[in-house]
């Protein structure tokens, strides 16, 4: 059978495929850093001088387990901001809407594609909502998922920058499809 991905990173603890949910999580952190969508070890002064006057935004740790095919195929982190926490006006400016085609609309298209014998041209785009740029520029403290936290030597907290938008954000649709529009 296929194995299921943990619900939270703490369930991961004694399994026996620990060392690759591992290696797929630092591979999300490390590409979200070297993208610049994130930079790491902010103090809370850091934040300030950055201009961060808010509160950081939760974040948690999604696992995934891919198969194609019935064959295990790869592991997969992700990890999302917990938007619901966030303030409209104080965290981001309210808006959220982004047009998107629903299910009925794909329906459609695939019809005409097929009816019209046309070529459907598809793929995936890396860390797609990191792209999204944020209209001013501002930047989210975000804190580190549960299992990742991280303190100085004093044994202050340390936080995360989000330079882009960011999966779970409140806003990261809409800046998105500005972005890519």
């Amino acid at each position: 059978g296929k194995l299921a991905p943990p619900e939270k990173v703490q369930e991961a603890i004694d399994r026996d495929d620990i060392e690759l949910l591992l290696e797929a999580w630092d591979m999300e952190m490390d590409s979200l850093g070297e993208f610049g969508a994130i930079t790491h070890d902010h103090t809370k002064s850091d934040l300030l001088k950055a201009g961060i006057k808010t509160t950081p935004i939760p974040t948690r740790m999604i696992s995934d387990i891919k198969y194609r095919d019935g064959v295990l195929e790869k592991y997969k982190g992700r990890m999302v901001g917990q938007g619901f926490k966030m303030v409209p006006g104080v965290h981001y400016d309210g808006k959220t809407f982004s047009p998107t085609p629903n299910q009925h609309t794909h329906k459609i298209m695939m019809g005409l594609w097929a009816g019209e014998d046309l070529e459907c041209l598809s793929f995936d785009i890396k860390l797609a909502y990191t792209w999204g740029e944020r209209e001013g520029g501002y930047k989210i403290a975000l804190s580190y998922p549960m299992g990742f936290r991280r303190w100085n030597s004093e044994g202050e907290a340390l936080y995360m920058i989000s330079h882009r938008s960011h999966y779970g954000l409140a806003p990261a649709g809409r800046e998105w499809f500005n972005t890519r529009q």
